[in-house]
């Protein structure tokens, strides 16, 4: 490897630009330190999203430093978002707090809902959260949102269902207008695209809110920028990164007495792990690092609607609105709850099943 480049000083040095990492770097910033954000991925704006059915057309990290960066972890599969705003930018924009049952005694105190809750309503307010509204073109809930509710009126828990707070900007779909943090923003346009990029510019992703707020404080963002080593140094601490668009560049590197490592549950391990078993830089770290994964308890599986072989006309398309319009609590015993999420459906031809 060549030599890395004159290190840049800091106060902070945050790795990943996800839910994590852009929280930190605005609190950071807001409080005076100087800041640097290292991000592997680009700036996706709205537009630059993939859209053609084609591997090279920026889907995949692996192949032309894409959007998705996908993992096999023997028996679990892990999908990781790349690019300025992390995770937000392919995640579904639901914004759920545990029920209080789940956070019982068996959690500390400080991490209960009741010293949670100050914290979730400020999340809130940054990300602008609203339960979906109507489609605006048609000026009814989206086919599948009126689906579920209509079934669950007739059930015998019509109370159960409810619209879940999204990250999403509901409004007319024409017309851009700032948010709260001054970033130009414009109603869901409901093509149910959320988990592939918004190239509408409706969805709160971290760039339009935490991350525009930690850049309006002074944080300096340098995507393309994938760190590879961290190491102590003098009191603190040195990250070096490489360019991944460009493999002959130099390396680059930052020094500060902090480093928030926020690149995401695997890329963060990866790196800790590389640290105290390949460099050796941080010796010390924890024998347990890299046990314990879960895939958050969540169980997804699919339903076919039968609509009957005497239907005279197809369903309506219920790919249309966000991808999760919808949410269904089922009580279980000794207080467990499970949630249902019904996501975007596909349409179906005139009496198929």
């Amino acid at each position: 490897m060549a030599p890395a480049t004159d290190p840049q000083q800091a106060d902070v040095i945050v790795v990943g630009s996800g839910f994590g990492g852009a929280v930190a770097a605005a609190r950071f910033a807001q409080a005076g330190f100087s800041v640097v954000v290292l991000e592997r991925g680009r700036r996706w704006e709205p537009g630059d999203f993939p859209r053609r059915p084609s591997l090279d057309d920026g889907w995949l990290w692996q192949v032309d430093h894409g959007l998705y960066d996908i993992r096999w972890l023997g028996g679990m599969a892990s999908a990781q978002a790349a690019g300025w705003g992390g995770g937000s930018l392919a995640y579904a924009n639901v914004f759920a707090r545990p029920f209080d049952q789940m956070l019982d005694d068996r959690w500390p105190l400080h991490m209960r809902r009741g010293a949670l809750d100050p914290y979730y309503d400020l999340a809130a307010h940054m990300l602008e959260v609203t339960p979906t509204t109507d489609d605006p073109r048609t000026g009814g809930p989206a086919p599948r949102t009126a689906l579920i509710e209509d079934f669950m009126a007739r059930s015998n828990i019509p109370e159960a269902t409810a619209r879940p707070n999204l990250a999403v900007t509901f409004g007319d779909p024409d017309q851009w207008r700032p948010n709260v943090h001054g970033v130009p923003r414009r109603g869901c346009a409901f093509v149910g695209e959320c988990v592939l990029g918004c190239n509408h510019g409706a969805k709160n992703t971290l760039d339009t809110n935490y991350l525009a707020v930690a850049e309006a404080a002074g944080a300096q963002a340098v995507t393309d920028a994938q760190v590879d080593r961290v190491e102590r140094r003098d009191g603190g601490y040195a990250v070096i990164a490489s360019t991944p668009t460009d493999p002959q560049a130099a390396p680059r590197e930052w020094v500060a007495p902090r480093v928030v490592l926020a690149a995401g549950t695997v890329a963060t391990t990866e790196m800790l792990l590389r640290a105290r078993d390949v460099h050796r830089t941080l010796p010390g770290l924890s024998r347990r690092l890299g046990e314990g994964f879960s895939g958050n308890g969540d169980f997804l599986t699919m339903a076919e609607l039968r609509t009957g072989r005497k239907a005279a006309a197809p369903p309506e398309d219920l790919r249309t609105g966000p991808t999760i319009t919808t949410n269904v609590g089922h009580g279980l015993p000794r207080g467990q709850r499970v949630r249902l999420v019904p996501g975007p459906g596909r349409r179906h031809p005139a009496g198929a099943a």
